[in-house]
């Protein structure tokens, strides 16, 4: 049963759905613009779902259409995200060239499935999507034995068929619109199997660097992949979440000093496969160094530990457009110096990185020389915080932008600054850098 504070939780995430809204607050149809709408929760879901059938499946906006209707017997009921086989189908509203139906409900509501079921099965649909903003099922349009919907792991792109879905290649992974609501649904299935909430976190960044280890690896096989047959059975489950578990064995064997021997993903091999199917269409790393400090995931990742290592420890993390505005006035260069005295999970310092390798790029250097100074930048990056579980939280977050991990350690800023800087592995140069500078008489 939902308490009322996970209700209101669920409410809060329809504030953070992507939708343009008009100056009096009515949301502008993403499919028509120049028709509005209330701003409504289950509309927010269904703008929101919509613009990622476009922005990350490739669907063609002419191709779909909202409140389609679907004759189903001598009744008429209206889907709510239709998409058609073409731009002549859609205007006509034809049920026998539809492509994909999408029913949507706001975050408090888990029902609608059923609904799906028959818009599918009462038209030409070779699946179906279930979306309340939170939680999504994907399914696949079944004709033998019988006719079915069958659980799948996602939904084609345009111009693939789902028998290709979970079988991809490096080359076929797309940059990430909004992972702050896949991680959400991630969160979902990991916090289902009864951890700790700072363990949900923990296992979260493990996940997010097998991710990150698969696309550096040689081959062009993804092994960070859960295939539909594999997510059917608990075999293929098992399997899927081995793979998973020995490239996160391989993050943690090349960097001993953040990871101990014994840590490894924990959650069972069910919600693993559940994420895995979430996580595997994207490509976090990034196409070239300067933009190695990947924003979105970097955003994604803030969100999703912020969710669970806060609270009554007063812990608190600064909104990214903060954070952002603040480098900006601090206007960091390329031989400064940058200590952040309680960096929680290393969003100022991953900001200054972005900053300054931005600086370094756009210089008047050679290639080669642009290569090398990019590369140092982390080295004079240092932060510290009292809490254990965030020193490796940001230390994790370092390395997936670009290393410089090892300035980042354990301690309680509140101390003397010269016993601080005693427990620092690296140090920029010679002298003190974390004293106060003396002021001067005027």
């Amino acid at each position: 049963m939902s308490t009322t504070a996970d209700v209101r939780s669920r409410l809060d995430l329809i504030s953070d759905l992507s939708v343009d809204l008009t100056p009096a607050g009515r949301i502008i149809d993403f499919l028509r613009p120049d028709i509005t709408r209330p701003d409504a929760p289950e509309e927010r879901v269904r703008q929101f779902y919509a613009r990622t059938l476009v922005e990350e499946y490739g669907y063609e906006p002419a191709n779909m259409a909202f409140e389609a209707p679907i004759s189903i017997g001598s009744e008429t009921r209206f889907a709510d995200i239709v998409v058609y086989n073409s731009p002549e189908a859609a205007v006509a509203r034809d049920q026998g060239q539809i492509w994909l139906i999408v029913e949507v409900k706001q975050p408090t509501v888990s029902e609608g499935r059923r609904q799906l079921v028959s818009y599918v099965c009462s038209s030409s649909s070779s699946g179906g999507v279930w979306f309340n903003g939170e939680e999504i099922a994907y399914y696949r349009r079944i004709e033998r034995p019988r006719l079915e919907l069958q659980d799948w792991t996602n939904i084609p792109r345009r111009g693939e068929t789902w028998d290709t879905v979970g079988h991809y290649r490096k080359s076929d992974l797309r940059p990430p619109r909004d992972l702050k609501h896949v991680f959400q649904r991630c969160h979902n299935a990991i916090y289902r199997a009864g951890l700790d909430s700072e363990d949900v976190a923990l296992d979260m960044v493990r996940i997010i660097l097998a991710k990150y280890r698969d696309e550096q690896n040689e081959g062009e096989l993804c092994q960070f992949r859960c295939t539909p047959d594999e997510f059917a059975t608990p075999e293929g489950q098992r399997d899927a979440a081995t793979r998973v578990r020995n490239l996160f064995a391989q993050v943690r064997n090349d960097h001993a000093d953040v990871f101990p021997p014994s840590e490894e993903i924990t959650i069972g091999d069910r919600n693993l496969a559940i994420v895995i199917n979430e996580l595997q269409p994207f490509r976090f790393l990034a196409d070239d160094e300067v933009e190695q400090v990947y924003d979105v995931i970097g955003t994604a990742f803030e969100v999703y530990v912020s969710a669970h290592l806060k609270g009554a420890r007063g812990q608190f993390f600064t909104n990214r457009l903060v954070v952002n505005m603040m480098v900006e006035i601090l206007d960091p260069g390329e031989g400064d110096v940058v200590y952040d005295p309680a960096c929680g999970s290393g969003g100022f310092l991953i900001a200054v990185l972005r900053y300054v390798r931005h600086k370094i790029f756009q210089s008047q250097r050679t290639p080669a020389a642009k290569q090398r100074e990019m590369r140092t930048t982390s080295q004079r990056l240092f932060g510290t915080d009292i809490a254990p579980r965030l020193v490796r939280v940001a230390k994790t977050n370092m390395i997936l932008n670009g290393d410089g991990h090892g300035g980042i350690v354990r301690a309680n800023a509140l101390r003397d600054m010269t016993e601080i800087e005693e427990t620092f592995p690296l140090k920029p140069n010679a002298q003190p850098f974390l004293r106060p500078v003396p002021r001067q008489r005027l």
